[in-house]
């Protein structure tokens, strides 16, 4: 049985996931709804997609960005 995982949009210091589905009794990940198309953890992080929307006190605290 597939089981939607949501995508997850990346934020300050979260990473993002793209849409998938989860296999609930082998656990493998699909692409598509269909699973059609096996895929891996690292190919659904979106770690390209980490931002900042703000000079957030905690980037500024990490030194993560640059003021």
């Amino acid at each position: 049985m597939l089981s939607k995982v949501e995508e997850q949009t990346a934020g300050c210091i979260e990473n993002g996931v793209r849409e998938h589905w989860l296999c609930t009794e082998c656990s493998v990940l699909f692409s598509d709804k269909g699973a059609g198309m096996e895929t891996t953890a690292e190919e659904l992080f979106k770690k390209e997609e980490i931002l900042c929307l703000a000079k957030c006190p905690l980037c500024m605290y990490l030194n993560i960005i640059s003021i």
